[in-house]
């Protein structure tokens, strides 16, 4: 015989449910949070030439989807894309001269160091020229700079090239593929004026205001005349970069 409901025992079950539906949801919030921070060994990408290890799922998701539009970048302006690019996320900041990175690329090994997301994510909030960014799309340019790196050296015809002319490419990669939005965000606050020549590409720019000269190398390579017909001349060494002895020219 099923017993009557009162009021009170009415309430008393109301309560009683909700707060198994709440242990239910926060139990299903630690499931994914555990899911989405769980590290995979080794993942291969549609593009089974890029491989990332040591990512979550999301993070190899993020390292894949940025990875196929870089390479779809540089297969527009007809360079060749290495046979296998690996993307290691890492939980520590990389170093690059002694300092924390988001990412870098070993050029001895061929080897691409990203930090992992949340970490990325942490330290671009007290970085002002990356605070504003979204934290994923931002990762995503991470990737796509280091990247960028590993395909632009696979196309060297042989001859050395500055550290400023290989920074100018992967930053035109990192800030082309960014969406409008985000790109906008990035390139309002840096004030600049468009260089009309390589002149401002030089490693001592590099080393003393990355993001200015980031915006810049986008400012320059994004024109008419430059972009993919630039890269190829880059990559075959007809195109040269200045020296540090020659004088700076631009802002």
């Amino acid at each position: 015989m099923a017993r009557q409901r009162t009021p009170e025992r009415s309430g008393l079950c109301i309560r009683y449910g909700l707060v198994i539906l709440s242990l239910v949801l926060f139990g299903q919030l630690l499931s994914d949070a555990a899911y989405a921070a769980e590290k995979i060994p080794l993942v291969s990408c549609a593009d089974d030439r890029v491989q990332v290890s040591n990512a979550s799922r999301v993070e190899a998701d993020l390292v894949c989807s940025a990875a196929a539009r870089t390479i779809a970048f540089f297969a527009t302006c007809k360079l060749v894309v290495p046979p296998a690019i690996r993307v290691d996320v890492v939980d520590e900041p990389p170093k690059v001269c002694g300092v924390d990175a988001f990412g870098r690329f070993d050029a001895e090994r061929n080897a691409i160091e990203v930090m992992n997301q949340a970490g990325c994510a942490k330290a671009a909030g007290k970085n002002k020229a990356y605070a504003s960014l979204p934290p994923l799309e931002f990762y995503k340019s991470i990737v796509t700079h280091e990247v960028a790196h590993r395909v632009f050296r696979f196309n060297l015809k042989g001859d050395t090239l500055s550290q400023a002319a290989h920074e100018y490419v992967a930053y035109s990669a990192q800030i082309s593929l960014m969406h409008v939005d985000v790109r906008d965000l990035f390139l309002g606050p840096i004030r600049r004026i468009p260089p009309s020549d390589l002149g401002p590409f030089v490693n001592v720019t590099l080393l003393m205001a990355p993001e200015w000269f980031g915006a810049k190398a986008y400012d320059h390579f994004s024109t008419a005349e430059n972009g993919c017909h630039l890269l190829r001349g880059i990559a075959d060494g007809r195109v040269r970069f200045p020296s540090e002895d020659d004088p700076i020219s631009g802002e």
